[in-house]
């Protein structure tokens, strides 16, 4: 028998194709359904009974697009429909055939999944054959039409939707992925090495805008990574402001016509051991606290202004840093 902790973490790290039936047999084995959620997954009728249906046993799943199941809500449905697995509510699903005969539900992943830990052997599906099309041409366009009909009408997270457009060869999609690789980060375990990055969707513009270079964004993951090393994830939020830091310290070493009369030297100057107060202050502080107070109209400045202060021991007052951070509206709120 599993816990839930191991049935997540494997649910968590599947990869590529999988059968239905594999998933459903794996959490059958969670070690807790022999107590209070025994009555949970007790065989049904069969509310299909003669009618057209698609066998479970059939039924491939591509996690390359899909998203991760979640257990928790799985268990949960389950608990609120008292057990049982509701065909009003199911409707049909969306199934198709690839040309080497195999059946992939690419719409319905969940349903199928619910419906075979009840017992039920098949469910009405909507059906189209893939004609003339290699595997992962198959793959790009159940993805696609996946992404259509599911990101518009469910609250899918962004992470979701970009892991469906990278299948489809999207640039912006793919051009993010080459980042997470570089920064050695990683999201929803796509890339399967690397830091868990979170705030994905406020990266995400940022990167698609171009609003801070991405070598500053790579610099600040690594920098934090030495850091915090014991840790296994990066704050978004606070690598956009670490980067955005390190921006405004390149472009003001890069400042021939010295715009601060002099005194821009001094403020780089600051900064030159940076990587090393970083790690000081890792040793006794969690990533979070550089991410507050911050500004909601300056999120990226503001983060900036706390890690130079905090982090490096900058004066609040420091005018290079309050204009360079566009803060001063946090000084009045301090």
């Amino acid at each position: 028998m599993a816990t839930r902790v191991e049935i997540e973490g494997w649910l968590s790290s599947r990869k590529g194709e999988i059968s239905v039936d594999t998933i459903v047999n794996k959490i059958k084995t969670l070690d807790s359904l022999k107590s209070k959620n025994s009555q949970l997954l007790v065989t049904q009728e069969d509310p299909y009974k003669d009618k057209d249906t698609v066998e479970i046993s059939q039924l491939v799943v591509d996690m390359s697009y899909q998203r991760t199941l979640n257990l928790k809500k799985i268990l949960s449905h389950l608990e609120r429909s008292n057990g049982k697995f509701d065909e009003f509510l199911a409707g049909h699903i969306d199934v198709c055939t690839r040309p080497d005969g195999r059946v992939f539900v690419w719409d319905g992943f969940r349903r199928s999944v619910l419906a075979g830990l009840k017992g039920i052997p098949g469910l009405p599906r909507s059906h189209v054959t893939h004609d003339n099309l290699t595997n992962v041409q198959c793959r790009e366009l159940e993805a696609e039409k996946f992404e259509i009909k599911n990101a518009y009408g469910e609250n899918m997270k962004r992470e979701e939707i970009w892991k469906s457009q990278l299948v489809q060869k999207n640039t912006d999609a793919l051009m993010i992925e080459e980042f997470l690789d570089n920064a050695n980060l990683d999201v929803l375990g796509v890339l399967g090495k690397g830091y868990d990055m979170s705030s994905f969707a406020e990266v995400e513009r940022v990167l698609v805008s171009n609003r801070i270079a991405q070598k500053h964004l790579i610099k600040a993951s690594l920098m934090m990574q030495k850091a915090w090393s014991n840790d296994n994830s990066v704050r978004g939020y606070v690598m956009l402001g670490l980067a955005k830091l390190l921006e405004i310290v390149d472009k003001i070493e890069l400042d021939e016509e010295e715009e601060y009369n002099g005194h821009g030297r001094d403020f780089v100057y600051k900064f030159d051991d940076i990587q090393e107060l970083l790690n000081d202050f890792a040793q006794s502080e969690i990533q979070l606290k550089l991410q507050n107070p911050r500004l909601n109209n300056n999120l990226y400045g503001s983060i900036a202004y706390n890690i130079a202060t905090v982090v490096c021991k900058l004066s609040k007052n420091d005018h290079v840093l309050v204009e360079e951070c566009d803060v001063e509206d946090m000084l009045l709120t301090n």
